[in-house]
């Protein structure tokens, strides 16, 4: 990585942060009492929102444990935000904190947004684009995608998802490269620190361990992975007992009430529909999808080849037959192999993304809530953005029709994420004519798209 490229990162972030801390619209919900925290940490040197329990009962955040009032939610992007909140309680203080707590959300959230987008940019670099063509793909990420119009209105759990979930794919690309024990290291971290930021970081741990057991030579280290967030996972259990007396925050222990499991309606709906389809909310994915399906397919073929050549090996035919027969097996094989190892991670995306798409269909709410689109499938948003960088690289003068297709439905997100940040009706679409988690066929009325209010 070249310092022209850092630079150009650090500029491409400022830009993008500046623009986003220009959108007027809080959208916050679960992540209403984040910044109360942070505050509570920078007063008192505890988590508590004491001050807020004459709330409690009337606002469904605030949770009671013994004596004390917590956030019901889970408390990891709390730490993910603490280093901006540091810099803005020295110069306004916890109190200016307090009493302007939702545009500080939105300031902190989008700091870690425009983190994001440069570990964007790195992640394209790393896999080889140009430049102006990472640049290109982090723009795009940073206001055409759910990392502007969720991951930047408040700190919610998605938004920290987004920021380690691109972090995590720059060092697994890092250690492709270098097969050393730091980035295996650094991935174990992340993934504990994912783990405090929202439980179903487990399927990110799951494929990327998976992926990490099926390479020979990361196979040796696992141990460097593994250890590092076990003892981040043995912190977390640590603070819980010591806040909670139980292993996990209330939060991860919930029953299994919340699940219903209506998938005839709940998975074209969070994929397909007009306002919270995921890709009707990001078109450009549905390459992105394609690769990730064809990823998969070389790399089952491939196995399939080498079964083969297993048996053949085993119970070898008459000598001349056997001979050609393997000559043939093995030059397809080689042609394959070279196929899949373009990028053998795509089969263990694609389980993090159908591991995660069959939870949230599986999830009565499914569509969200009070969100601004697709919210509970944006932990996705950096799978998706890896996947598209072989089709950025094909954006040329060689392929025009690909080229202006692809870039029009970038643009086209673009439109639709922006005005989520500065059009305070499409929040309230949420609301009326009727709220949507009492009607939920709203998600396919055309009529009266959440894109355009």
């Amino acid at each position: 990585m070249k310092g022209t490229d850092i630079k150009f990162a650090f500029f491409l972030g400022i830009g993008l942060l500046l623009f986003s801390i220009q959108g007027p619209v809080y959208y916050g919900s679960d992540a209403d009492y984040v910044v109360p925290q942070l505050v509570s940490i920078f007063q008192h040197g505890d988590q508590n929102i004491d001050e807020y329990s004459h709330l409690y009962g009337e606002q469904y955040q605030i949770r009671k444990v013994g004596n004390h009032y917590y956030d019901a939610y889970p408390y990891g992007i709390v730490y993910l935000a603490l280093p901006p909140a540091f810099l803005l309680n020295a110069i306004y203080g916890a109190d200016y904190l307090s009493l302007h707590r939702d545009r500080i959300a939105v300031i902190l959230a989008s700091c870690l947004m425009a983190v994001a987008t440069m570990l964007v940019f790195f992640m394209s670099r790393l896999r080889g684009l140009n430049r102006w063509r990472s640049g290109l793909l982090a723009l795009f990420a940073g206001l055409g995608t759910s990392m502007l119009s969720t991951g930047s209105r408040a700190p919610w759990q998605q938004s920290g998802v987004m920021l380690i979930g691109m972090g995590l794919l720059c060092l697994l690309i890092l250690h492709r490269r270098k097969k050393d024990a730091g980035t295996l290291t650094g991935m174990g971290l992340l993934l504990g620190l994912g783990f405090m930021v929202r439980p179903l970081m487990v399927l990110y741990a799951a494929g990327i361990g998976l992926y990490l057991l099926f390479d020979r030579e990361s196979r040796k280290g696992l141990h460097f992975f593994v250890l590092p967030g076990l003892a981040v996972a043995a912190l977390f259990v640590w603070q819980s007992f010591h806040l909670f007396d139980a292993p996990l925050p209330p939060y991860y222990l919930a029953d299994s009430s919340g699940f219903n499991f209506d998938y005839a309606n709940s998975i074209p709906g969070m994929l397909f529909s007009p306002n919270r389809g995921f890709f009707a909310w990001h078109p450009a994915f549905l390459f992105s999808a394609i690769a990730l399906v064809s990823g998969t397919a070389s790399s089952l073929r491939y196995a399939a080849l080498r079964l083969r050549i297993a048996v053949s090996d085993f119970f070898p035919l008459p000598e001349r037959k056997s001979t050609d027969q393997n000559i043939e097996i093995r030059s397809v094989a080689a042609r394959v192999q070279n196929e899949r190892t373009k990028d053998s991670f795509l089969p263990f995306a694609l389980l993090i993304v159908l591991g995660h798409g069959f939870i949230v269909a599986s999830y009565e709410p499914w569509w969200g809530g009070h969100s601004l689109g697709p919210r509970l499938l944006s932990d996705l948003i950096p799978l998706f953005l890896y996947a598209l960088v072989p089709f950025i690289r094909r954006m040329d003068f060689a392929h025009p029709a690909f080229a202006l297709t692809l870039f029009v439905c970038m643009a086209f997100s673009c439109v639709v994420h922006i005005r989520c940040i500065f059009v305070p009706e499409m929040g309230a679409w949420n609301r009326s004519p009727v709220d949507i988690n009492l009607a939920p066929e709203r998600v396919w009325d055309s009529d009266d798209l959440q894109w355009f209010r």
